[in-house]
């Protein structure tokens, strides 16, 4: 092989022989490239390739579905008034059911009073019970010693002894 730093070779033997050298290098560079080729092959990414296509078609029909959504064909003033809507549908709920439970409440305040009623007169028939039984005790006490002249068979001096604390002839003549 010639150069353009060397001198020329005059001899046409030597340049044909240093062709031919030239020559048997490429040759065993060229037979080694499928060999090489084998070896170092680039990798396959063909199916790598076809997952993301697959992938980015699945992509493509999902944004299809969402873009055909009606909630994106709405104008923001058409959302305002959606949402005014709901909102209003929501207070007015909200309002029955705090009516519903004042009434309830209301009702239960009622039967409280009610029961609150019963029980006071109850207290005050147990008062009035109370006083009247102890009137009716002082007052047997204060009588039962007159009363027992005029029980019969006798049992006038039994509770004579009783309250006397001796037998009854004693009883009887004291």
């Amino acid at each position: 092989m010639q150069h353009h730093d060397e001198e020329p070779v005059g001899d046409a033997a030597q340049a044909f022989e240093a062709l031919r050298a030239e020559v048997s290098v490429l040759r065993r560079t060229v037979e080694t490239l499928p060999g090489a080729w084998k070896d170092h092959k680039p990798p396959d990414y063909t199916t790598t390739l076809g997952k993301i296509a697959q992938s980015l078609e699945e992509v493509d029909i999902r944004l299809e579905t969402i873009e055909q959504h009606p909630a994106l064909q709405l104008t923001p003033e058409q959302h305002q008034r959606a949402i005014a809507l709901a909102g209003s549908g929501l207070m007015h709920d909200m309002a029955q059911q705090l009516e519903r439970a004042t009434e309830a409440a209301a009702s239960h305040g009622q039967h409280l009073a009610g029961l609150i009623g019963t029980v006071r007169q109850q207290d005050q028939q147990l008062k009035w019970l109370a006083g009247t039984g102890a009137v009716a005790l002082l007052v047997g006490l204060l009588i039962s010693p007159f009363a027992a002249r005029w029980l019969p068979f006798g049992w006038d001096a039994g509770v004579a002894a009783i309250v006397l604390h001796t037998d009854r002839w004693n009883a009887g003549q004291e």
